[in-house]
């Protein structure tokens, strides 16, 4: 078969593999040319490789030592070409076989390393997501716990204000009922003098009815312009009577036709030709008025009747009397006027100015009601003193005005005229005129100072155990267990650090606070002085506070076990318990030792001292033997071998100069 120029290059091994031919109808098999094709391709890139490996050879053997050529035949060299083929097909097979094994072994070893990796990478990830689960899970029952506790916290506090609100409300409800229970018995007694009156006056009437011995002339007893009396005939009387209509005290009584009482004082004008008791008592009585600070004078006047037919002048006595209305609506006070004569005989006050009419001043007053809930908004402890104050003052200065006002009336015959006396001047007792401010004593004093300072240290501890206690629960959340109390809060004299440093600013405060209260310097030097107590209260800091709660912890590990999650919630209990039951009272007592080691620091030596009891206080059973002890020096040991107060956890008593 002839070769096409136009075709691939035969001679490279490479366009003869991919040489392509047309297709024809009756042509050869595509697939037979094709492995031909590679056949010969692969023969040629082995004689190329021969060439190049005989240049090769021939370069060398140049360059070498010189070598006498052989005479190759055709057999030798077909010979020698058939071995040469047969040994590189041989090597070509066995290097195959080694890039085989090889290859085997690297892609064995590459799947090894990497599943091997793979399964380290998903390990790491198991482990992973199970403690950020624990961690997760640790957190939310943490905050869960945390949001119990201030949910009961809050529900507690909600409670103990409605039981305080309902205590206050049924106290100034019970208040108010009493207030209304002694209205009604009020009313019901004066209903009942109302309802004796009425009666006794039913019966007056009555028997001024039933009577009809009447005589036809009636005699005018009073004098007038002579000693001779004055015969009045029934008939002129009669037209006098019918011409100015003559009032009466005993009119018919009707009981619905009662008006409201508007005023504490009613004015009667009597006018009765029955005799007249001689010797019947003259009776007066004084009503002290609430919103009245000073007694004003009340003249009774006796039955000075003076009526002359001629001028049909009606004078009368005027009886002056307080009544106390069931409904007040206004508050009318009476002030009598006078005699405008200086002489005792007052059988000529004929000739005498007319009497000026009773002067009647109006005040306005509030409702019961009113009063009553105002009463109840003045409940309060601060003003019940005050109250109960100003009502024993004017107690004693109404008593006092009525006994000098009764004293001053005499018992006269009702036909003369009584001639107002003055009443002595009252001093009126003022609410300024009387010390209603109470005595501060050194308690009060102390226990005002040291408030805030209590409140301070107090949110200061519970915020360093709190953030201690986030701390420990952080470090239970790892995996190595916990068996010592320093893997978990440090050693002590770290720990006690952290507690006595958090609160050396208000037991710097308390230590100034208890100099200032026995010391005279100025504060720079009280605050020198008082500062040399501060290891004292650091010691007392650490015992009370500090070591109590390691106890605590060091048995609560010693419970766990090794067991980190037991562990967690044996310290959240501990740590709780401590914030809401143990350090308020641990802070209070820190606080008033402090006080008092501050005030013993800042006594002048040679200064005596007493032991005083906290009346407010709780008991002290060495306050006892210390106040009978009397004056001792300052730094001296009282009977029970304290040198300063207070002596005990609890005690809450002070040193106060011997002076005082």
């Amino acid at each position: 078969m002839a070769i096409s120029f136009s075709r691939p290059d035969p001679s490279s091994p490479t366009a003869v593999a991919g040489a392509t031919f047309p297709s024809a109808r009756r042509g050869f098999d595509q697939n037979e040319v094709r492995d031909f094709l590679r056949m010969v391709s692969a023969e040629l890139s082995r004689l190329q490789e021969r060439v190049l490996f005989l240049e090769r050879e021939l370069a060398n053997a140049q360059h070498g030592t010189p070598v006498a050529p052989l005479e190759l035949d055709e057999d030798t060299v077909a010979e020698m070409l058939g071995e040469e083929t047969a040994r590189i097909v041989q090597t070509a097979r066995e290097a195959a076989a080694k890039i085989k094994v090889r290859a085997d072994e690297t892609a064995t070893r590459l799947i090894r390393e990497a599943t091997d990796e793979a399964a380290r990478i998903r390990e790491d990830a198991d482990l992973e997501a199970a403690r950020r689960r624990q961690d997760a899970s640790s957190d939310a029952e943490s905050e869960i716990l945390m949001a119990k506790q201030q949910g009961r916290d809050m529900v507690n506090e909600a409670r103990a204000y409605r039981e305080r609100v309902l205590a206050d409300v049924a106290k100034r409800r019970e208040m108010a009922r009493e207030q209304l229970e002694d209205l009604m018995h009020s009313r019901d007694r004066l209903i009942q003098a109302f309802e004796r009156a009425r009666i006794a006056t039913d019966d007056v009437l009555r028997d001024l009815d039933e009577s009809s011995d009447e005589p036809n002339e009636f005699v005018n007893l009073a004098n007038t312009t002579g000693p001779v009396p004055i015969i009045v005939q029934a008939e002129e009387l009669a037209t006098a009577e019918s011409v100015t209509p003559v009032t009466t005290a005993y009119a018919p009584y009707d009981q619905d036709d009662d008006p409201v009482v508007d005023v504490p004082v009613v004015t009667t004008i009597v006018d009765h030709p029955e005799p007249i008791d001689i010797d019947a008592p003259v009776v007066s009585t004084v009503v002290p008025m609430e919103t009245t600070p000073v007694v004003e004078e009340v003249a009774t006047r006796g039955d000075t009747t003076a009526e002359t037919p001629a001028s049909n002048t009606e004078t009368s006595e005027t009886v002056a009397s307080n009544v106390v209305s069931l409904f007040p609506r206004a508050e009318v006070r009476t002030i009598a006027v006078a005699d405008m004569d200086d002489d005792v005989d007052d059988d000529d006050d004929e000739n005498d100015a007319p009497m000026e009419p009773p002067i009647v001043v109006s005040k306005a007053k509030s409702t019961p009601a009113d009063d009553i809930f105002a009463k109840l908004r003045r409940a309060g402890a601060d003003t019940v003193a005050k109250e109960a104050a100003k009502e024993v003052a004017k107690t004693a200065k109404t008593s006092k005005s009525t006994s000098t006002v009764d004293e001053a009336k005499p018992a006269g015959r009702p036909g003369t005229p009584v001639k107002p006396i003055e009443a002595p001047v009252v001093e009126e007792i003022t609410e300024d005129a009387m010390d209603d401010s109470p005595v501060v004593s050194v308690f009060q004093t102390r226990d005002d100072e040291l408030a805030p300072v209590i409140s301070a240290m107090s949110r200061k501890v519970k915020r360093v155990l709190a953030d201690e206690q986030n701390q420990v629960l952080d470090t239970l959340r790892g995996k190595k267990p916990v068996k010592t109390l320093d893997a978990i809060v440090g050693p002590k004299a770290d720990h006690a650090t952290r507690y006595v440093g958090a609160v050396e600013a208000s037991v710097k405060n308390a230590l100034l606070f208890g100099a200032r209260s026995l010391g005279d310097a100025d504060d720079k030097q009280l605050t020198k002085d008082a500062n040399k107590q501060l290891g004292a209260i650091n010691e007392q800091i650490i015992s009370t506070i500090v070591a109590p709660l390691r106890e605590r912890l060091s048995r609560s590990i010693s419970q766990a076990s090794g067991d980190n999650e037991e562990l967690a919630t044996l310290v959240r209990l501990v740590y709780r318990e401590w914030k809401n039951q143990h350090i308020d009272a641990h802070v209070e007592d820190i606080v008033h030792a402090a006080y008092g080691r501050g005030a013993l620091a800042a006594l002048t030596p040679g200064t005596k001292v007493c032991w005083k009891v906290d009346p407010n206080g709780p008991a002290c059973a060495d306050a006892e033997d210390n106040s009978l002890a009397g004056a001792v020096t300052a730094g001296d040991a009282f009977p029970t071998g304290h040198t300063h107060a207070p002596a005990h956890s609890g005690c809450r008593c002070a040193l106060v100069p011997h002076q005082n």
